[in-house]
């Protein structure tokens, strides 16, 4: 069967390139299951089978194929309520604590409640927006930058704090850290305050009754590396000046698109086809993404998490034992010429690149002049070239200009692809168990921290005398002291061949 080198929409003009992609065997693959597998996620199937719910991120952009009326409607009635809570915030009506309008905001959030919006917002951001700043990561260091740089901006400063389960531990720690830095300086943080979450969550009750100033919820259904179309995007975004009707436009005609069953016809099949053949066989590939932009910097960031997240599952959808999984890195073009792309033509051929260009980036030129963009162009079809000449595989997703429509469907078209994937390799890409074990790993350390102290409250313990009273590894226990230490809460004799510990006073 004859392949097409280039994918091209007949109406937004996107573009994947495959004519140097090393394509083979890809009709041959078991596209009737696959395209069933899909069509059973769209129809509401609870395909996440751990957690036996439905995978519904597809909805979100069009609401008349969610598979119930009650669903459609939510879907619907939360894209309105933002659109107009977002105008009423842009254009003044809204406003926060002693009439201040809304300068800043503070975005609490992890994952993907976290990259997906900074994707957004890096990519999109307008002047006409508010300045959003992002806290994902529990270091204090981060928290006290941020917060002394908005100081005289606090009173016009909102806060977003998203969580799914509403109880996802850094999103509260560090929540509650701010607002008790905003109380510190005679702020009432509730009123600033706007919860994200699942309804009925501890988030969602919190939010209730401390009189938040607005709830927005994501559903059981949507994923935190498949929400940008959900609250999580679409009010930061928002907020940012971004056209959030064209960012859902352009993942419904992403999804539409995608929905052929022709695989030869479909970017986001024959990418998944790919993505298979080439980790069949004596290579396996990793993912290489470098778009030539520096607003889309972060989406290889966007992509290892939805990637990674997804594939990496050690069973099959049955159980069996199946290491799977697709590594993802990056960074830009054409910083990437003097960085990856050393390794990615003369070290070893382990790397499907995936380039990434714009046709348009907002500036105009003479008809004779060599300009920025055709300059940047350039380097792109040079590390392509290049690319080719060494026979490495090498992919091009074209966007004519970097709109919210274009970014949408770039979402949507490796959302897409990585179920087609999953499906292919028969594993679930819904769920997060090695994400879990690690979260409630992390958990049990406070707990061992806690004790750490309380025995020291009783009386001075060495590292092997706590270690006997502790279900912890010895070198785990030896860097909680030594964290306990350097903070002063917990003192050291000096004794460098078996130290005693005591509780600073």
């Amino acid at each position: 069967m004859t392949h097409s080198p280039t994918l091209s929409h007949p109406q937004w003009g996107w573009s994947l390139d495959f004519s140097a992609a090393m394509e083979s065997n890809i009709d041959t693959l078991p596209w009737q299951r696959v395209f069933q597998d899909m069509k059973e996620t769209e129809d509401g199937v609870p395909v996440n089978q751990d957690e036996k719910r439905q995978v519904g991120h597809f909805w979100l952009r069009d609401p008349a194929t969610a598979p119930t009326m009650k669903q459609a409607t939510d879907i619907g009635d939360t894209s309105s309520e933002i659109t107009e809570w977002v105008q009423d915030i842009a254009d003044g009506r809204l406003m926060i604590e002693n009439a201040h309008p809304i300068t800043d905001v503070i975005h609490i959030g992890m994952g993907g409640s976290s990259l997906g919006p900074e994707f957004l917002v890096r990519a999109l951001a307008t002047s006409d927006g508010c300045a959003i700043h992002f806290l994902d990561n529990v270091d204090a260091h981060s928290v006290v930058t941020l917060l002394d740089e908005l100081r005289d901006r606090m009173s016009s400063t909102l806060i977003l704090v998203l969580s799914k389960s509403g109880s996802t531990l850094e999103t509260m720690m560090l929540c509650d850290e701010v607002f008790r830095r905003f109380r510190a300086v005679g702020h009432r943080p509730e009123r600033h305050a706007v919860a994200i979450t699942q309804p009925h969550s501890a988030l969602a009750k919190r939010a209730t009754e401390d009189m938040w100033l607005k709830t927005f919820p994501i559903w059981e259904w949507v994923g935190g590396r498949f929400s940008f179309s959900s609250a999580v995007g679409l009010v930061t975004a928002g907020l940012a000046g971004v056209d959030i009707h064209s960012l859902l436009l352009g993942a419904k005609e992403m999804d539409q698109w995608t929905r052929r069953e022709s695989p030869l016809e479909n970017p986001a099949a024959r990418l998944a086809a790919l993505w298979y053949t080439q980790r069949q066989g004596p290579v396996t590939r990793d993912l290489v993404v470098m778009p030539y932009a520096d607003r889309l910097k972060l989406l290889s960031n966007v992509l290892q998490q939805l990637l990674m997240e997804s594939l990496g599952k050690g069973t099959t959808r049955m159980g069996a034992q199946s290491e799977q999984g697709l590594a993802v890195y990056g960074n830009k073009g054409s910083s990437d010429q003097h960085a990856l792309v050393q390794q990615l033509i003369d070290g070893q051929d382990r790397a499907l690149v995936l380039l990434v260009q714009l046709y348009t980036d907002g500036t105009t030129g003479q008809s004779n002049e060599l300009s920025l963009g055709d300059t940047l162009q350039h380097f792109l079809l040079g590390t392509r070239r290049a690319l080719i000449n060494r026979n490495r595989p090498v992919l091009t997703w074209t966007l004519p200009q970097l709109d919210a429509a274009g970014v949408g469907a770039t979402l949507a078209l490796f959302e897409r692809a990585v179920g087609f994937y999953a499906s292919l390799v028969d594993i679930n890409a819904y769920h997060q168990p090695g994400v879990e074990a690690g979260k409630r790993a992390a958990k049990t350390y406070a707990t061992v921290q806690q004790k750490i102290l309380e025995l020291l409250r009783l009386k001075p313990q060495t590292l092997h005398s706590l270690y006997e009273h502790l279900d912890a590894d010895l070198i785990e226990i030896q860097f909680i002291l030594s964290r306990l230490s350097r903070t002063h809460r917990v003192h050291s004799d000096g004794d460098l061949a078996n130290p005693r510990y005591t509780r600073t006073p």
